[in-house]
This record gives structure tokens, sequence and C-alpha cells, in this order.
């Protein structure tokens, strides 16, 4: 680690992570990135085991929309729930992460429709009650939803799920360390879901063509 960073502090912080049972920590290193860094030992020798990468917005398609289901719906859904879990995750405290929901739960900078279009996300703690300060701004489930969610994210990892709305929804599992020094009190598990209709896109067509009724023209 001593040839990637030149940060005492950030040191630390990697030391801390990996001895209270692995975490994530935001560095910069030439641009911003998120690392993973986990001790292991090995014949009473102890490893640092350490993974990195770019912290940027995953490829944004502009033109897609959270109305329909279709490839590039999917694609910026995945992005958005990769953006929000690098994020929290790299926050060093609980105000850290309390700024970050709230910049998404109103929709502000780099959540800002601006940058995200029609799309929305939810963070949700391990009760799946709403972590946002204002409760109105997540998304409504019902109890028949949050245990398909929860199953879907315990047991896969995260992944589709289609909701009682007929909406589809993406969910991904999260667990939050903080870097302050009360790891254990302070370790928050998050779920993060954001969602689609379950409608197919209406069909393109030229702008020559005879369009037929509920497409869109190009």
């Amino acid at each position: 680690l001593d040839s990637l960073v030149d940060d005492s502090g950030i040191h630390e912080d990697f030391m801390l992570a990996a001895d209270n049972g692995g975490g994530w920590v935001e560095f910069y290193a030439d641009k911003a990135r998120i690392g993973y860094v986990a001790k292991v030992s090995k014949e009473k020798q102890g490893f640092y085991l350490f993974v990195s990468l770019d912290k940027e917005f995953a490829p944004w398609q502009a033109d897609c929309s959270s109305k329909y289901t279709e490839e590039c719906s999917n694609q910026d859904v995945e992005a958005l729930v990769g953006w929000i879990a690098v994020n929290i995750l790299g926050s060093r405290t609980k105000d850290n992460v309390s700024e970050v929901l709230r910049r998404l739960s109103h929709r502000e900078g780099e959540f800002s429709s601006e940058k995200i279009n029609d799309f929305t996300a939810s963070v949700f703690d391990e009760d799946f009650e709403c972590a946002f300060e204002d409760v109105n701004n997540c998304l409504a489930v019902t109890s028949t939803d949050i245990v398909a969610l929860t199953k879907k994210a315990t047991e896969d990892s995260g992944g589709w799920v289609l909701l009682t709305t007929t909406k589809l929804a993406r969910i991904f599992r999260i667990v939050w360390k903080p870097l302050d020094g009360s790891i254990l009190e302070d370790t928050k598990v998050y779920y993060i879901v954001t969602q689609e209709a379950y409608v197919p896109a209406p069909p393109h067509c030229n702008v020559t063509d005879d369009c037929p009724e509920h497409s869109t023209c190009e």
C-alpha cells in the first residue's frame, strides 16, 4: 500500500478497516478511488489483501427512461445502484452516510434529475425501514414485496424482483462500517432499491415511416 498512496491518514484507515474484519476505504491516487482491504493470516504471519476501483459513475444512457423495461434502462439502474453503493461504502462516518442519503432523497448533486433522468432509488435499513430522513421519499413496498426483496438480497446477493405494483425492482445489499473507531457498534446493513416500469419500450421508427400508434419517431 505504500506505493499506492502517500497519506498516513489513509494508511490508518486501511489498517483500521482490515483489522476489523475488512472494509471499504475511499482515497485519492491520481484520481478518486475506493478500495476493499482485508487481513489474513498464514503460519502466524499477517497479510493484507487489497483491491480498488475508480470512483466513477458507470456509463449512463441519457436517452433512457424508467418508464420502460429495456436494455439501456437496466444498464442505468445498475449504474445508479453501483454509484449509491460506493458512495455509502466509502463514507467514513455516520454523518457522511447521512449526507449521501440526503442528496439521494432530495435528488441533489450527482442524483439530480439532470444526472439520472427520471430514475429514483431508495435506501432501507436492516429492518427494511426507510433510511431517508423524509420517509415519504422512499419507495412504497408491501409486506409481500419486502419478503421477496430481502430473500433476493440475502440468498442471491441482490438482483431483480417483480413487485406487486408490477414494477421491476433492483435490490442490492451492502454492509457499511465506519472508520472512526466505532466499527462494531455502528456497522449498518443497507438495502439499495431502484425500479423501472415492467413495460416494453415503444417501437422506434423513422420519421418518414407511417408510425404505428404508441411508437416513437426518430
